[in-house]
């Protein structure tokens, strides 16, 4: 049985969207909350172990819905296939580890692996779940679905056709997978690929939706582009990651009736806007300094991101983080440069999260009777996201955990 812990701050935001309840305290026992309310109301059992926070505050563990754990890019492409498919399963999972305990210091208590190789993730899984390693509760894909010679096909969900990819599905749901992911179009870590170009006929994947919902799974895609986008909301998709709605030849677009029908069959989007900005300075480069090609495509995705909300589509915080840096605060501050305030952009990566990926009824609020899954930052969250680069405590399911302030990159980031 873990200790009673009590923790109080002088903030406190439960995730449901709600403003901050001041000089609030929070009882945890076991794995579970016992109590939230303010100071007053909360019991202090004598056997319990005491922690104050002045000038802090108490949120919900963050939810990373899209996440690689076993990549690491290179400086190409072509670099890091290279050394993907040269690495054993076993170099995988190691690094899979490595990264999930660094995501779990910065504060993320919840992820989504929305594609790895193999069933290196089950293993990363399974293992964070019986506290053999650290790191946050892992739902994971496996293999992405992709056609041959598609986007990802070097981690091996290669399918053709509709009996294939019912078959593939079956497969991945046999080996322990949370969800299922396919590539609706090309993506940009494949460079055989177009992402404005869709991958998937619409009648394969309505396949594969049929086939997972019937196996209680729901079924999220990678598209970038338009065309591949419309295949995905027909064939009933659940959710679509990136959702950037790029053109052929380069060109960028926005289809506002697409939008409309996302937002009327609630299909979430988990839009990744940080994503292209963290790979540009990943290399050294500030936000000033982009190329103007590169500067274009990060704003045009972040404009079409906010054009996406405001018709109505549910947007998710994930990062497509890899490696994991500050992965998660990049993309909690381009929620923020959207238009979220700071309540409902921890909300995106709290509750609504939790929803997205059917977890809800465990974590993703502060309520009594769900697991213990805590952020403590210093300063006012509920005022400035940026209070997240600052984390003072890291609670998993009960237990505490030293964070590890995520590193700052150089240049200016300027939104």
């Amino acid at each position: 049985m873990l200790a009673r812990i009590r923790l109080s701050v002088s903030r406190l935001v439960d995730g449901l969207g709600g403003p901050a309840l001041s000089n609030a305290a929070l009882l945890i026992e076991g794995d579970r909350i016992a109590e939230v309310g303010v100071e007053a109301s909360v019991p202090r059992p004598a056997d319990c172990l005491e922690l104050t926070f002045p000038d802090a505050t108490a949120l919900p563990g963050l939810i990373d819905a899209h996440v690689h754990l076993t990549v690491s890019w290179e400086a190409t492409r072509e670099g890091t296939i290279e050394r993907y498919v040269g690495e054993t399963d076993g170099d995988l999972v190691a690094r899979a580890a490595g990264t999930a305990e660094r995501m779990l210091r910065v504060g993320v208590t919840g992820a989504f692996s929305c594609g790895e190789r193999g069933v290196t993730a089950f293993a990363v899984r399974d293992a964070i779940a019986r506290g053999v390693i650290l790191g946050p509760r892992l739902l994971v894909s496996g293999r992405p679905l992709t056609p041959t010679g598609g986007h990802c096909f070097w981690m091996g969900g290669e399918v053709d056709g509709s009996d294939a990819i019912r078959a593939a599905v079956r497969q991945l749901v046999q080996e322990g997978a949370d969800a299922i992911k396919v590539m609706a179009t090309g993506g940009h870590a494949t460079p055989s690929t177009d992402p404005a170009e869709a991958a998937f006929p619409g009648a394969v994947l309505a396949a594969a939706v049929d086939e997972a919902h019937r196996l209680g799974r729901r079924v999220t895609a990678h598209a970038h582009g338009v065309s591949g986008m419309r295949n995905a909301v027909g064939a009933g998709l659940d959710s679509i990651e990136h959702a950037s709605m790029s053109g052929p030849n380069g060109k960028w677009t926005f289809d506002q009736a697409l939008a409309h029908e996302m937002a009327d069959r609630g299909v979430r989007v988990v839009p990744s806007i940080a994503a292209d900005t963290r790979a540009q300075l990943g290399r050294g480069a500030g936000w000033t300094n982009l190329s103007v090609p590169e500067a274009f495509w990060v704003r045009t995705r972040m404009s079409n991101a906010r054009r996406l909300r405001e018709a109505g589509v549910a947007l998710i915080v994930g990062t497509d983080g890899t490696d994991f840096q500050e992965a998660i605060h990049l993309e909690l501050e381009s929620f923020s440069a959207i238009g979220f305030d700071a309540v409902t952009t921890i909300r995106a990566a709290t509750l609504d999260a939790a929803r997205h990926l059917g977890i809800d009824g465990l974590t993703g609020s502060l309520e009594p009777g769900k697991a213990a899954d805590v952020l403590i930052v210093a300063g006012a969250a509920d005022r400035d996201i940026r209070a997240l680069r600052r984390p003072r405590l890291v609670v998993a399911a009960g237990r505490p955990v030293q964070p590890t302030p995520p590193p700052a990159w150089p240049g200016p980031l300027e939104w």
